[in-house]
């Protein structure tokens, strides 16, 4: 079984009660060619990360590497894709943003779970007014009513997110990004699949090197965009 974030499209989101993107794809095509069938499981993502360190999950199709997920994940190699962090604001409420401190004074929101780099997770817990958000739609609202200034995220999944829910005209992104994260496959510490990492392993960086990632990513990125 496997699971993933479950509103982080292209790389993976949740549909009819099941995962599909750019992640759960790869997971599905490298396990049938180890003639291995998997089937996936939508959970809240905190949710979805405690089950994967139970071993309750045995995979997560889409995750940043932490210091605190490396003590019970194995992450696949290569990362398969790579994820602009970057600040969301309300339209027209754009502010001067050069360094992480232009935040300080603010209040913002992220979601449950998110991770935005070790030293960017850090500085937010010490340094910043940031309350946690069960989802971006959430946060959209929040931004939208005045009640916070900016929320981190990917900028792909917030474009994506904001198109579906129609926040597009309603947000602006940032210039500069907080950072740029690699997303990684990652197997549970505790599934019997981690035996099978290193041809999970081969089997991946072919498939990126073939383009099959890139054009999964385009896929999933036109058909995660349309209202639903």
């Amino acid at each position: 079984m496997f699971s993933s974030h479950p509103e982080g499209a292209p790389a993976a989101c949740a549909k009819e009660k099941k995962l599909i993107g750019v992640g759960p794809e790869l997971v599905k095509i490298i396990f049938a060619e180890l003639d291995i069938s998997v089937e996936s499981k939508v959970y809240p993502w905190k949710r979805a990360l405690d089950y994967a360190k139970r071993g309750d999950i045995d995979v997560i199709a889409g995750a940043f590497l932490t210091p605190e997920r490396a003590e019970y994940l194995e992450f696949c190699k290569p990362n398969y894709t790579t994820v602009d962090q970057v600040i969301i604001v309300a339209k027209g409420k754009m502010f001067q943003f050069g360094k992480w401190e232009d935040l300080i004074g603010l209040k913002g929101v992220a979601i449950v779970g998110d991770s935005f780099g070790k030293e960017f997770d850090e500085f937010m817990a010490e340094k910043l007014d940031v309350v946690r958000g069960s989802n971006l739609f959430q946060g959209f609202k929040m931004l939208e009513k005045g009640r916070i200034n900016f929320m981190p995220g990917s900028r792909s999944f917030a474009e994506i997110q904001a198109r579906k829910f129609g926040f597009r005209n309603k947000i602006e992104v940032l210039p500069m990004p907080i950072n740029t994260e690699k997303l990684y496959i990652a197997i549970s510490m505790k599934s019997p699949f981690r035996k099978y990492l290193s041809e999970f392993n081969k089997k991946l960086k072919q498939l990126k090197e073939d383009g099959i990632v890139e054009q999964l990513t385009q896929k999933y990125i036109k058909m995660t965009s349309s209202k639903q």
